[in-house]
This record gives structure tokens, C-alpha cells and sequence, in this order.
């Protein structure tokens, strides 16, 4: 049972109120299946258990998950997914997007995997922001993609952030895998300092806008 889980234990490694915005967003819905891709510590996932949701937690490193009596699934998000055609009411990714290398693939296994009309949340490092501009600007780097070990690989070797994308790419990538987008919206905004160990140092004191929001933040349909 997850209610033998402390939340106050499971850190969170998105941007200021990023799983704000994505709860908000799953607020009103029909309580169905959802896939928490690239869960963490899995504080997206006790949360929305503790709202009634039927979550599967995956990731392709699970020794970090934290929630009590939940195993996730091992998934590799630049293959094929271990799941069936239409198994899901919802499928949420994110702050994992930047980590991929073949995303085309990814959004084509979210569509294929979500029922009908099925609902799909993606979040993303806005670098189109004003500090992403200004930084390029001055480095030719995007806030949160930097030429360093610390801002590109993990410890293990594992890819960090390694894919900048523009939201206007990022939502055309999914609707050619088959998504309408209804709705973008964006986390406050800030810092985020690239350090060897994660969360990353954040300071968060912009507003929620394109201009200054740290994360993008997109939901979309599945188009039959």
C-alpha cells in the first residue's frame, strides 16, 4: 500500500512547480491508467495514486523509486515499449524528453500504447525562454544544455540533457505521431545550476510565461 509511503522522503527533480501544472491538468479527468515514463523517486506517482489513479511507474534506472509496495517497470523510452497496443487512459513524460535520442520513436510508442482519445503530458526545458536566449546569446549554449559533463551525462553514464528542442519543434513532433495539442502551459521560472548530483540548485522567481517559464509544458490527444 502507498499510504505506508512518507512523501516528505521522495524528492522531485522537475523545475519549481512543474507537477503542480501537470496535477492541475489531471484535476476533473476520468480516473483511469496512467504511465509515469521516467518516474524517479516516483513523487508524480505516489501522488496520483493518492488521487485515485491507477499509475505504472517505469524508468530505465528503478534503484532510486522510493514509493513502498510499487516496483516499476524497466523501460528503455528510445525503443519499443513493453506494453500493449491501447493500454493506457494516460501517459506522462516528464522533464525526459531533452534525455532522448530517437523522439520520434518515443511519441510513436506513446500513440500506439494510449487507448482511443487517449491523453498525453509531456514537459520540457523551455529554451526559447529569455534567459535561455540571453545565455545563448552570450555562450551559444541553452539554459540547462551546457557544454559539461555535469549538464550532459550522469555518473553512470547515462544521457542528462542532450536534446534542446524549441516547443514549436517539440509540437510538431507530436502531431505528426498523431497528437493534437489542446493545451501549453509553462512552470514559474528561474536558475538552474548544473551540479554533479541531483536536483540540480534551482532558483525559481519568474512568472508562469513563454518568455520567462522554465519548463514548456504540453497536453495532447491521441487522434483516431
Amino acid at each position: 500500500m502507498i499510504m505506508q509511503t512518507d512523501p516528505a522522503t521522495i524528492q522531485s527533480h522537475a523545475f519549481g512547480d512543474t507537477h503542480e501544472v501537470i496535477l492541475s491538468l489531471m484535476e476533473g479527468v476520468a480516473k483511469g491508467r496512467v504511465l509515469d515514463v521516467a518516474a524517479g523517486e516516483g513523487l508524480l506517482t505516489y501522488r496520483l495514486s493518492r488521487s485515485g489513479f491507477d499509475v505504472i511507474p517505469a524508468d530505465k534506472e528503478i534503484s532510486h523509486f522510493k514509493v513502498d509496495s510499487m516496483k516499476p517497470d524497466i523501460v528503455d523510452l528510445n525503443g519499443k515499449l513493453p506494453y500493449k497496443d491501447g493500454s493506457f487512459d494516460y501517459v506522462l513524460c516528464i522533464e525526459t524528453f531533452e534525455h532522448l535520442t530517437n523522439p520520434g520513436n518515443c511519441l510513436c510508442e506513446f500513440y500506439r500504447i494510449l487507448k482511443p482519445q487517449g491523453m498525453l503530458i509531456l514537459s520540457t526545458p523551455n529554451i526559447s525562454s529569455l534567459i535561455s536566449r540571453l545565455i545563448f546569446l552570450f555562450t551559444g549554449q541553452f539554459a540547462n544544455f551546457f557544454n559539461t559533463d555535469a549538464s550532459c551525462v550522469y555518473d553512470n553514464g547515462a544521457d542528462r540533457h542532450i536534446l534542446p528542442l524549441p516547443g514549436w519543434l517539440v509540437e510538431r513532433h507530436m502531431r505528426k505521431a498523431g497528437f493534437r495539442i489542446e493545451k501549453k502551459l509553462y512552470s514559474n521560472g528561474g536558475l538552474e545550476i548544473p551540479t554533479r548530483t541531483k536536483p540540480w540548485k534551482k532558483y525559481v522567481f519568474l512568472p508562469h510565461t513563454g518568455l520567462f517559464g522554465n519548463s514548456l509544458i504540453l497536453k495532447a490527444r491521441k487522434i483516431d
